[in-house]
């Protein structure tokens, strides 16, 4: 029990420090300040990608930041689990939703345009024209990884790990800058931490509507 109180307090005071950087990154990105830096880091780890067995393995990891990945995970989650499968399956399917439903306006309220739209001599492996920051994927990956690493303990620690080469693959496959996918690893943990203490509740809430007689421990 000791453990568990433990857990929630440090996730309580990692919230609003998370929320900051995140801030503190887009301003940085806003303000541009670190211009030349970003642009030098995203052409080291672009160039990368002139390696065929690197870019093949980097558009490979960067679908693991997909929705088309992530959902499914949810399912094979409940599969693993051994106690609480259905409440797992939800929450990790709520965090997807609500990086979303987060990342929406974000993206859609300041327009950063992408590297390959105002950089010569990038490798472009992807194509994308929403906003380059930040970065979508990174999010959704660390939310996810944050979620379940706290949820279900060390033996899921190495999908952070996983977490990370998705945002390096976003530079690498030239679809996102260094700062991209470091403001959506703030975002993606600050919503998974969010996730995992607000998650169960929103799940105890709402499938006894959904699934009237449904009993939940």
């Amino acid at each position: 029990m000791c453990g568990i109180t433990d857990r929630s307090r440090w996730v309580h005071v990692a919230i609003p420090f998370l929320l900051l950087a995140f801030v503190l990154t887009f301003l940085i990105v806003y303000s541009r300040i670190l211009e030349a830096s970003d642009t030098s880091g995203f052409f080291a780890l672009n160039s990368l990608a002139s390696s065929q067995l690197i870019a093949d393995i980097a558009i490979i990891v960067t679908y693991f930041g997909s929705e088309l990945i992530l959902i499914p995970f949810a399912g094979l989650l409940y599969m693993l689990s051994k106690t609480n499968k259905l409440e797992t399956a939800f929450v990790v399917v709520f965090v997807v939703v609500v990086s979303d439903i987060v990342l929406f306006p974000l993206k859609t309220g300041y327009v950063r345009p992408r590297p390959s739209h105002v950089l010569n001599g990038v490798i472009p492996l992807g194509v994308d024209n929403e906003s380059s920051f930040p970065s979508g994927h990174t999010a959704r990956a660390f939310a996810v990884a944050t979620l379940v690493s706290v949820r279900m303990g060390r033996k899921y620690v190495p999908l952070l790990a996983l977490a990370i080469g998705v945002a390096l693959s976003r530079i690498i496959i030239g679809v996102h800058f260094p700062s991209d996918v470091v403001g959506g690893a703030f975002l993606g943990i600050f919503i998974g931490l969010v996730s995992h203490e607000y998650g169960p509740r929103v799940y105890r809430y709402a499938v006894p509507r959904f699934f009237p007689g449904r009993r939940i421990p």
